[in-house]
């Protein structure tokens, strides 16, 4: 992969590309005049997925025959953090709570009782 240059050019390119649209999400949260939290807000959870898309990508760029071990733990990593997030907010007591009712139905549906069975 690192002797490849077709392969770090559009890797490069990619990462340019992901960058500018970050830049557009943050222009769209700066100018929207909501009260939500940053992390609320679709842009910026879309902003989490890009940078973890990012981190990726310079992995996998960077990888040579010589640090392999290295590169496949720091991926293990990053392919991990996202999954435990996510298990943690479906499981917190307090992010329940905080749901708006449209949503506690998909995520959360109500138990059916035998009758309705």
């Amino acid at each position: 992969m690192d002797s490849n240059p077709i392969w770090r050019m559009m890797t490069l390119l990619h990462i340019i590309a992901i960058f500018v649209f970050i830049m557009y999400q943050i222009k769209i949260i700066m100018d929207s005049s909501t009260d939500e939290r940053f992390y609320e807000m679709e842009e910026a959870r879309e902003i989490g997925g890009l940078l973890f898309a990012v981190i990726w990508l310079v992995l996998c760029r960077n990888s040579t025959m010589s640090n392999y071990r290295r590169t496949a733990y720091i991926g293990m990593v990053i392919t991990a953090v996202p999954i435990l997030l996510w298990i943690g907010i479906a499981l917190s007591e307090d992010y329940r709570a905080g749901v708006p009712e449209h949503c506690k139905t998909v995520m959360y549906p109500p138990e059916k009782s035998n009758t309705e069975l």
